[in-house]
């Protein structure tokens, strides 16, 4: 965790104080986005750092607690083959993912779907869990709130991967705007660690596609969007069986940034 904490200190004590706070309820009354157009960047820490600053005066940070940074531990499930995986993978439009997502802060854990519908919009259905107390993941997949999730297979899903990091969420309340950024990241399966703690994912999460201050930004620091997320990031590190081609474009880059990080001569 050692590079986890330095890179929250540095944020949560220099950079964080800056920004007007908003509480959870108002969050999720202002920008609760269960259905929503997702936009990803992958960064380096400096590049992150400096984003925050210039967000500054345009978002508020999300607090609770007292803490500006939380901490999240999400398992993800798929299928023997990893048919999750490989829909993302042989691009299709329509896709899922299934996963427990716990807040390692407050304790509370849900059960989500995020569906990738056609039209590039993400839904995510989520039940809240009893915690300590998650039970069997195919039988709770019955519920009829995940009924609009399509067919999923429930009966054969397994952990296929654990995400922790820490994350910041900005929040824009006037145009329901969302953007979070997640440090720290570690990626455990089957006894195997992947760490990638100089990389910052960023999201920027919307009602609809819109105009957007932290999209702009990106644009002006030439950071590029991106379609891999944290799980395809961690199932081809840890995963040997499975397809890599589509991918690999886009996961060398993110290698690109941690060498960038760690090089002597860029600190």
């Amino acid at each position: 965790m050692g590079g986890n904490e330095d890179t929250g200190m540095d944020i949560e004590h220099d950079i964080l104080p800056l920004f007007e706070p908003i509480g959870l309820a108002e969050t999720v009354s202002s920008a609760s986005l269960l259905r929503r157009v997702d936009i990803k960047y992958a960064m380096t820490r400096e590049q992150s750092e400096a984003a925050l600053r210039a967000c500054v005066g345009r978002y508020r940070v999300m607090e609770v607690g007292g803490s500006r940074i939380s901490a999240y531990e999400t398992v993800y499930y798929d299928t023997p083959e990893m048919s999750f995986y490989h829909e993302h993978h042989s691009g299709r439009l329509s896709r899922r993912k299934v996963r427990v997502r716990r807040y390692r802060d407050t304790g509370e854990a849900y059960l989500e779907v995020k569906h990738r519908q056609n039209r590039g919009m993400t839904v995510k259905t989520r039940l809240p869990l009893v915690t300590g107390v998650d039970g069997d993941v195919g039988l709770l997949l019955a519920d009829p709130l995940f009924g609009g999730c399509g067919p999923l297979p429930a009966g054969r899903l397994r952990p296929s991967l654990v995400v922790r990091y820490r994350r910041v969420t900005l929040v824009d309340p006037a145009t329901a705007e969302r953007v979070t950024l997640d440090f720290g990241l570690s990626f455990d399966h089957a006894g195997r660690r992947l760490d990638l703690d100089g990389i910052v994912v960023a999201e920027v999460k919307q009602s609809r596609r819109g105009p957007s201050f932290f999209r702009t930004l990106m644009r002006g620091l030439a950071i590029r969007p991106g379609s891999l997320s944290k799980y395809c990031i961690g199932a081809m590190g840890l995963h040997s069986g499975v397809r890599k081609n589509r991918f690999k474009t886009r996961y060398r880059r993110i290698l690109d940034l941690l060498t960038h990080e760690t090089d002597p001569d860029t600190q």
